[in-house]
């Protein structure tokens, strides 16, 4: 069966939501169930944009997870304002870094957000498990950065430097 990219998406957002996924091997082989043949490849895309991270359930195994905000294929701008409100715990800066944290193992849906978002003022971003470094333009651009982040974020207390 020959189906579109949105609707392979959204069968594994529903798959996700369903289950405990753990791999990209389950992922693959319920869509091939359905008659959905898909490479590796492919479903790592899918997987980055579709926004899944991989976290631990109440037992401390990996499983995978869609943000509940993030079910639909947004606008990069609108996308990124959801992932930050659902995901973005700290905002701070200093010098030209602006620093996000996340829940364990969420930092690289917030990273690829802000990159498909493309703003202003970010040169780059590198994502750990739960934390992201930003890198802007200048100092400058940096408290510009943060200041907008937070404010997407919908966080109460505001960034800091020091």
């Amino acid at each position: 069966m020959k189906i579109g990219k949105q609707e392979r998406q959204k069968l594994i957002i529903n798959f996700i939501s369903e289950s405990k996924i753990s791999s990209q091997q389950q992922l693959a082989t319920l869509l091939h169930s359905r008659g959905i043949p898909v490479t590796q490849s492919t479903l790592s895309r899918d997987l980055e944009e579709i926004g899944v991270a991989k976290v631990r359930d109440q037992n401390g195994d990996p499983i995978y997870t869609v943000s509940s905000t993030v079910v639909s294929i947004s606008p990069p701008e609108e996308a990124l304002r959801k992932v930050l409100r659902e995901w973005v715990a700290k905002v701070e800066y200093a010098g030209n870094i602006v620093v996000l944290h996340t829940p364990p193992g969420c930092a690289h849906v917030v990273a690829a957000a802000l990159d498909r978002a493309q703003l202003e003022d970010i040169l780059g971003t590198v994502a750990g498990d739960d934390t992201i470094f930003i890198v802007s333009k200048n100092e400058k651009a940096a408290g510009t950065v943060a200041g907008r982040l937070n404010d997407a974020s919908g966080l109460i207390v505001k960034y800091k430097s020091e």
